[in-house]
């Protein structure tokens, strides 16, 4: 979990208190085993952490982990806000959110009498987002929902599209379009054809993962273990998801997978089992 932190620290921190919650509710031993364990989980994140931790605050003043969170909202989410509500194209709706942050970047360093930081600056960002987000709610809760659909149900082979483009990535003004979104993936314009087998081979498999998903849904409404093992995997699933509401891609749903097959198989095994199949 420290390591996450470091890399990804929305991901890090959200894992640790969920760690925390589950070894409130889920484990059987006293309240006291379960303080021990959470001050364990704890001190070993802040042991991999401090040192980084350290390190920002001696530079800067102040404590953090990283100064990617503004940018990333600014550009990835409150641009498209406004590209939606100002009908403009992306480009100009990235110019409109800078010049609005610009002016407040010039106020803030007046008022302070000082060139702000990269995590001063960062900061101001998230603030900005979050006002643009308050203002815009219904197109905030249409992204965030957009975003995480492409992170659940993506496609990683979409990568390999991006890669033979050249690293030409489409644009946020095709992303609203479920049509050019579909034919982008069913009948994508490569140069190497042997993409469009990966592609219909990982359709083919991510299928097989959905029903078995489907399926295993089914089952946890008959079994309180497997409903409780649902509902713990969800927990770590949802910080994965979640922390994709700004920018949706495949490759984010790669670390929860593992549990996706896990769950999947549980299903089709048992569907073998019942045929009276040997599944050693």
């Amino acid at each position: 979990m420290g390591c996450a932190s470091l890399v990804r620290p929305n991901v890090g921190n959200a894992t640790l208190i969920v760690s925390v919650l589950v070894v409130f509710i889920w484990l059987k031993p006293s309240l006291s085993c379960k303080f021990k364990f959470s001050l364990s989980l704890f001190c070993g994140w802040v042991f991999v952490v401090c040192g980084w931790l350290f390190r920002n605050y001696f530079l800067t003043g102040c404590l953090f982990f990283s100064t990617l969170s503004g940018p990333h909202f600014i550009n990835h989410m409150v641009a498209r806000i406004v590209m939606s509500s100002n009908n403009v194209s992306y480009e100009k709706a990235k110019e409109i959110v800078y010049k609005d942050l610009a002016s407040l970047v010039s106020e803030k360093e007046l008022s302070l009498n000082k060139k702000l930081n990269e995590v001063e600056l960062s900061n101001l960002m998230e603030s900005v987002a979050l006002k643009y987000m308050k203002n815009n709610q219904l197109e905030t809760i249409k992204y965030c929902l957009l975003n995480m659909t492409k992170t659940m149900f993506g496609l990683y082979s979409s990568e390999l599209v991006f890669i033979d483009s050249g690293g030409c990535l489409p644009t946020y003004e095709d992303s609203g379009c479920v049509v050019k979104q579909v034919k982008r993936i069913l009948l994508p314009i490569v140069k190497n054809k042997w993409i469009v087998f990966v592609i219909y081979f990982e359709i083919i498999l991510f299928l097989f993962l959905l029903i078995g998903l489907l399926g295993f849904l089914c089952k946890i409404f008959f079994s309180f273990e497997l409903f409780n093992l649902f509902v713990l995997i969800s927990l770590y699933c949802a910080i994965f998801i979640g922390a994709s509401l700004a920018c949706g891609y495949a490759r984010l749903r790669l670390p929860i997978e593992p549990f996706l097959i896990i769950l999947s198989l549980k299903f089709w095994l048992d569907v073998w089992r019942s045929k009276g199949l040997d599944c050693r």
